[in-house]
């Protein structure tokens, strides 16, 4: 099992700087596909998964949400993104080169009144809208460098997962 981040920078809908990374998918991540898939467990994450940033250097396949200490604060309209286990928001499940996958609908990241409170150099996935009491499902590998929005500047993310 593995995943893909996609970053799409740059402005107007032209996207200028398109840098697709890599994810690890978490003990934890890996505990719920599986649990989800051959238990009837109900302990399981809500029906919403929410696309989050971070600036954390050191990030291990063990980590849980509350190892991530560098997201940014609400400062310029930062929130992690909703995404809801429908068609709507995956709407893709298809094979790639004989594996399957499902991608997530475009989101859009803009700062708004102010820069974002930090540099970003990682995305993740998990099951809760806001804090670290949670389950940390997949984190992306780092960016080359940090990411400072500034405000009125925008960017868009999508993930895919794939079963291989």
């Amino acid at each position: 099992m593995r995943g893909i981040f996609t970053f799409y920078f740059g402005n107007n809908g032209w996207h200028h700087n398109v840098i697709r990374i890599p994810n690890i998918v978490t003990d934890q991540g890996e505990e719920d596909v599986l649990t989800y898939l051959f238990t009837d467990v109900d302990w399981l994450t809500a029906d919403t998964y929410h696309l989050g940033l971070c600036g954390d250097a050191n990030v291990a396949e063990d980590a849980v949400l509350a190892d991530l200490t560098d997201e940014p604060t609400s400062a310029g309209g930062y929130a992690r993104k909703p995404l809801v286990r429908n068609v709507t928001d995956f709407p893709v499940i298809d094979q790639v080169n004989g594996v399957f996958r499902a991608q997530s609908k475009l989101l859009t990241y803009t700062a708004s009144g102010a820069a974002f409170s930090t540099a970003f150099t990682r995305a993740f996935i998990c099951n809760v809208a806001t804090g670290t009491v949670g389950r940390l499902l997949a984190f992306s590998g780092g960016l080359p460098s940090g990411v400072t929005l500034l405000d009125g500047q925008s960017f868009d993310l999508k993930y895919e997962l794939y079963l291989d």
